[in-house]
C-alpha cells in the first residue's frame, strides 16, 4: 500500500442523510464524521484529533489547540467548483501514521463521487495537522509535522517542527514553488525493496530494467530488460511534476530518521548536459517527490512493456549509483 491512501471513491454513502451525500451538505460533527468513516474501512474508527486517547500531555493539548483547533474546514482545492473536505483526525487504524493522527483531503466530483489523499507524510511524526491557507484568493493547504527522534508517541519536549505549504497540481498535492522552466532531456529512476528496477524515460519511450533483489522468485521470475512506448499524458505528467517541484533547486539527498521502506533515486539530465541527483531513502523526501514515486510505479504496473532480454550483470543492477540505461 502506498504510504499516501489515493483512493476514487464511488459510494452510495447509506450512513450518511441523503442531503449530506455531497460535502456541502455536511453542517455537524457527527454528519462529518459518519461521511469519513464510510469511505474507508481503516477510517471506521477515526474521531476528531481531540479524542485521542493516553496522551495527556499539557504539550499535546497546546498543539491541538494551535494548529487543529478547526478539525475540518470545507474549501475548493483542486479548483473544479466542488466543494472539497480538510479532515484533521485520529485514526489509530490508519497505516501512515504511528501516533494515529492524520490529515485527509477529500476532493470532491459530484454527488457521491469522491477521491481521498492522505497528506500524512511520514509514519514516525509524533504530532501532525494541516489548516487552510488563503493566498490572492487561492486556497493552499498548509502542513505541520513535529518528530521526535526517540519512540514517544506522548512526548513533552518540542521536537523538529516542519511547515509544507501545498498546492494542487497534476493530481496531487506539492510543496508550492516557483516552476523550473528549462528542458528535460532524460529522467533515470532507481527503486530497491523486493524488486531493483532501473527505469529511463526519454521524450515517450522508456527502458527497464528488473530483476529480484535477493535471486530468482519461487515463480521462476528473474527479472530482464524491457522497453515500452509511455503513453503521452503519463510522460507530459511525469515531467511536468519534475517542473512543477522546481526539481534543481531540491536536496541531493533525503534521509529519514529510520528506515522503514524502499528508496528511490533519481538522475535528471536537463539544460543540455547538466545533472541532478536526488536520492530519497524513504520516498517521502517531500510531498512532489512522493507524488513522483506513485506516478512512475503506476507507470511501471499499467504500462505495456516488451522484453527484450535478460539482465546483463545483476550486480550493476544492484548499484543504486550506476546509471548507464
Amino acid at each position: 500500500m502506498s504510504l499516501r491512501l489515493m483512493l476514487l471513491v464511488l459510494l452510495a454513502l447509506s450512513t450518511v442523510p441523503l442531503s449530506a451525500q455531497t460535502i456541502e451538505g455536511l453542517h455537524t460533527d457527527d454528519q462529518v464524521l459518519a461521511f469519513v468513516r464510510s469511505l474507508y474501512a481503516d477510517y471506521s474508527a477515526i474521531k476528531l484529533p481531540s479524542a485521542r486517547p493516553g496522551c495527556p500531555s499539557a504539550i499535546y493539548r497546546q498543539r491541538i489547540s494551535k494548529y487543529a483547533s478547526i478539525p475540518y474546514i470545507k474549501a475548493d482545492f483542486d479548483n473544479n467548483g466542488q466543494i472539497d473536505l480538510l479532515f484533521n483526525g485520529y485514526c489509530p487504524s490508519c497505516p501512515n501514521s504511528r501516533t494515529g493522527l492524520v490529515g485527509l483531503v477529500i476532493l470532491s466530483f459530484g454527488k457521491d463521487n469522491f477521491r481521498v489523499i492522505d497528506l500524512t507524510r511520514d509514519r514516525i511524526e509524533t504530532f501532525f495537522a494541516s489548516s487552510v491557507l488563503s493566498l490572492n484568493g487561492q486556497n493552499f493547504i498548509q502542513t505541520v509535522q513535529i518528530k521526535h527522534l526517540i519512540d514517544d508517541t506522548c512526548p513533552v519536549g518540542e521536537g523538529k517542527l516542519t511547515f509544507d505549504t501545498l498546492t494542487y497540481a497534476f493530481d496531487n498535492f506539492i510543496e508550492k514553488a516557483r516552476p523550473f522552466t528549462g528542458s528535460i532531456e532524460k529522467v533515470v529512476y532507481y527503486s530497491d525493496g523486493v524488486y531493483v528496477k532501473k527505469l529511463a524515460f526519454r521524450n515517450d519511450s522508456a527502458r527497464m530494467e528488473s530483476a529480484p533483489s535477493f535471486g530468482t522468485q519461487a515463480n521462476g521470475d528473474s527479472g530482464g530488460i524491457f522497453v515500452a512506448r509511455i503513453r503521452p499524458a503519463e510522460i507530459s505528467q511525469l515531467y511536468g511534476l519534475l517542473k512543477a517541484i522546481d526539481f534543481p533547486h531540491l536536496q541531493d539527498q533525503y534521509e529519514a530518521e529510520r528506515f522503514h521502506g524502499a528508496g528511490g533515486y533519481f538522475r535528471i539530465e536537463y539544460n543540455n548536459g547538466k545533472v541532478k541527483w536526488i536520492r530519497d531513502r524513504n520516498r517521502i523526501g517531500t510531498y512532489g517527490l512522493m507524488a513522483i514515486h506513485e506516478l512512475i510505479d503506476k507507470i511501471e504496473k499499467t504500462q505495456t512493456w516488451q522484453k527484450i532480454g535478460p539482465v546483463q550483470d545483476v550486480n550493476t543492477l544492484l548499484d543504486p549509483y550506476d546509471f548507464d540505461l
